[in-house]
């Protein structure tokens, strides 16, 4: 299993978005997302363009899962997070990989990096 690792920068990001946003039960997600995010528009003379809006790669976010569909929940385990402010979820190929991922806030947004072993 992955050891993860959350800098203060991010810990930071997510108790001042836990002062503006009202979450039952708010845990961190950590999860890969194999494919991404793509749109496809049409081109000049017709033919489809491809647009990454987002690259495929590890991501993390928090979210409310008071309610959350057991489909979802149980691809996940849930444990404390070492600094103890609230709940991380870990998807099965955290779980499954064998390295460092690290959660950290820049450019407005929470970043996971991957160091394999």
């Amino acid at each position: 299993m992955a050891t993860i690792i959350v800098t203060e920068a991010a810990r930071a990001n997510v108790r001042e978005f836990l002062t503006r946003v009202s979450l039952k039960r708010p845990v961190l997600s950590v999860h890969l997302d194999r494919w991404g995010l793509h749109d496809n528009r049409r081109g000049p003379k017709g033919e489809v363009v491809w647009i990454t809006i987002r690259q495929a790669g590890w991501r993390a976010g928090v979210s409310d899962w008071e309610g959350m569909p057991e489909e979802l929940t149980r691809r996940h385990s849930i444990s404390l997070a070492s600094w103890g402010e609230l709940e991380i979820a870990l998807s099965s190929e955290v779980e499954e990989f064998a390295g460092q991922l690290t959660v950290d806030y820049s450019d407005d947004d929470l970043r996971v990096e991957a160091v394999p072993l």
